[in-house]
């Protein structure tokens, strides 16, 4: 399983812009992308405070010194501008529920992100800073959302992430498809993953979504995902 670091080199070959105040990857290099992290990674789950944050315009999210999440980010038109109230897709606390909760209706919307070349801008931005900025546990790029399981490192907060992700691949994106416009949904979903088994949940859940789907028979057959890496293994 590859699980390559960044280098400076790779970091030498982004240019950034400002948008709304932040730094944003607007190019970035052309290479194959490092697959996840190992599950030691993420030791000491409940350590680490907890606060309640702003992402840009969004709803709190509970947020946590040193934690693991899994986020969920939608297309545009993949769900209703307003979202379902947070407190209930968290309910009952079961990994699987909270995952299928934060997804958008299968087959809704533009489903831009099943063209080839679409999918793959989001795969690469997603897996551009791991081992550098976080660890990436998981992830899968669907026809209209992204799942990812990550641990941002120390000096790297989930939101600049999260902002840095939707960011680049919207200006690359429309670029490509020569439109314009917003092209994601504002608001993203996050949970903190709280303990070893959740973690190896929302992995599972991840990396099974294509499946579940009806995309492809075989996780590791879907080529903007995680379970790629896993072949074999």
């Amino acid at each position: 399983m590859s699980n390559r670091k960044a280098t400076p080199d790779r970091l030498e070959a982004c240019r950034y812009t400002e948008v709304g105040g932040r730094g944003v990857m607007v190019e970035m290099i052309d290479e194959e992308s490092s697959g996840p992290d190992v599950c030691e990674h993420v030791e000491g789950m409940r350590d680490g405070s907890f606060t309640f944050g702003r992402m840009g315009r969004s709803l709190p999210h509970l947020l946590k010194e040193r934690g693991t999440f899994f986020v969920t980010f939608c297309l545009q038109d993949a769900v209703p501008a307003k979202l379902a109230n947070r407190a209930k897709r968290d309910g009952d606390g079961q990994p699987d529920r909270i995952a299928e909760r934060s997804e958008p209706i299968a087959n809704r919307g533009s489903l831009v992100l099943k063209l080839p070349e679409i999918g793959e801008i989001v795969d690469r931005s997603i897996t551009h800073f791991q081992g550098d900025r976080y660890g990436l546990h998981a992830w899968v790029v669907m026809p209209n959302h992204v799942h990812a399981v990550l641990t941002p490192y120390q000096g790297h907060d989930l939101s600049s992430i999260l902002h840095s992700w939707k960011s680049y691949t919207a200006l690359k994106i429309n670029k490509t498809l020569g439109r314009e416009g917003q092209l994601w949904q504002r608001e993203s979903f996050d949970h903190v993953v709280r303990n070893m088994e959740s973690l190896v949940s929302f992995v599972e859940y991840s990396e099974q979504n294509p499946v579940v789907a009806g995309l492809c028979r075989c996780a590791e057959d879907w080529p903007l995902s995680s379970a790629r890496f896993r072949r074999g293994s």
